[in-house]
């Protein structure tokens, strides 16, 4: 599993097809304009989700592992009697970087019923259609889209995270700087849409940890540029650089650092868990942070395996999550229609009774309990903006061969 995370911790950020982030679309919020009233949706009063599924390039098996979950949580809802006596319906519709076939998609899936989607997976795609699944009267949970800019996106509500923001990245990543006594840092972030809000959001959390950032420094993905960039960074004599990038650029900026100086640490973002291009011998001064994709529960783990054996386990506890909360936020509101169904999932996952599974949590429902449902993952509390408050992270470094391995994991709250 550690060898492959890789692939899709950048999928998290940005593009699931080619498991590299792209960078999105802009660096700042989307202005708050106001939504436009959905259109008059009827309703059978059956939940019914389109799981959106990378199918193309390395994005294949993250795809298979998203369904997989949604599928095992479909299948234990339903046995546990469903939604209001009625079985939860699942859908699979492809996710692909086209913004104009994926919103056509959308207003197809909306006629035809529809409530809500598990998805999209990259934060590149939620960016571009978020808007027509909003103004379709739909609503959305994502597994693994994670960009800054999602954090304040104008959803209506209706818009939900059960991976976290990369702005609880930012901050695991300065806790792992001022754990390892460095005082004084210089950030290089890559000069796009990705780059630069995760650069500046881990500039801000290393601050409020007491770590002095002597400069916070873009540059490109060029040889030109991560030479000029590493001869600016290494003048301030920093005890240790944080590198913020894809995995190309950022083993372009490392490298070009570790030719000027050989002995430099670095901290860097979950994108370059596992760059080919460093070599061995940065073994033990590069270490990162990434989203814990899979989990230790036995039972989960054993159920998933059961439904899908060749599963990979990436994520998939995510989308088990996605389909949990939705399922026991109708439940709670009544009803299917999905804003009533987003408007109760931050009451599912706060406060109340905790419960791990969505029968246990359905009947503290029917007994007027209120409920704090959380998953394979462990706590899962939503906050007021639809993503998670607290999130736990992988802290990582290298082996001998250049491998990625897991030191610890860390939990982190903002």
């Amino acid at each position: 599993m550690l060898a492959v995370i890789s692939l899709f911790g950048a999928a998290c950020t940005d593009e699931v097809a080619d498991g590299q982030p792209s960078g999105s679309s802009s660096d700042s919020v989307p202005s708050a304009a106001p939504v436009a009233a959905p259109p008059t949706r009827s309703t059978d009063d059956v939940l019914t989700l389109a799981v959106l599924v990378p199918d193309s390039g390395r994005g294949v098996q993250l795809g298979i592992a998203l369904e997989a979950g949604a599928r095992l949580a479909a299948s234990e809802i339903n046995e546990a009697g469903g939604v209001g006596g009625r079985p939860v319906r699942l859908i699979e519709r492809p996710e692909s970087d086209d913004a104009g076939a994926m919103s056509s998609m959308i207003r197809e899936v909306a006629a035809d019923g529809v409530d809500g989607f598990v998805g999209p997976a990259s934060s590149t795609v939620a960016l571009d259609v978020l808007d027509t699944i909003i103004g379709s009267g739909l609503m959305a949970c994502s597994p693994t889209a994670t960009a800054l800019a999602l954090d304040g996106f104008p959803d209506d509500d209706r818009f939900i995270r059960t991976a976290p923001s990369d702005s609880l990245q930012a901050v695991a990543i300065a806790e792992i700087v001022e754990a390892s006594g460095a005082q004084t840092v210089a950030v290089a972030h890559l000069d796009d849409g990705f780059g630069r809000p995760l650069g500046t959001a881990t500039a801000t959390a290393l601050r409020d940890q007491g770590v002095a950032v002597a400069v916070n420094l873009p540059f490109a993905a060029s040889d030109d540029s991560t030479a000029q960039a590493a001869t600016e960074l290494l003048a301030v004599r920093p005890d240790a650089v944080v590198v913020i990038a894809d995995a190309d650029a950022g083993a372009l900026m490392i490298s070009a650092i570790d030719a000027e100086d050989g002995t430099m640490n670095y901290f860097v973002n979950d994108a370059q868990r596992r760059p080919e291009q460093l070599t061995a011998h940065l073994e033990g001064r590069v270490v990162g942070v990434s989203p814990a994709a899979t989990t230790d529960d036995a039972v989960f783990v054993a159920a998933l395996a059961r439904l899908q054996p060749d599963s990979p386990a990436w994520f998939a506890k995510n989308a088990y999550d996605c389909v949990n909360l939705l399922a026991l936020a109708a439940v709670a509101g009544e009803s299917a229609a999905p804003a009533d169904v987003a408007g109760q999932v931050r009451a599912v996952a706060t406060s109340g009774s905790r419960c791990t599974t969505f029968a246990t949590c359905a009947a503290l429902l029917a007994n007027g309990r209120n409920v704090d449902y959380d998953g394979p993952g462990g706590s899962l509390d939503i906050g007021t903006n639809g993503d998670p408050v607290r999130a736990r992270f992988e802290v990582f470094d290298t082996d001998p061969t250049g491998v990625d391995r897991t030191l610890r994991v860390i939990d982190v709250g903002q």
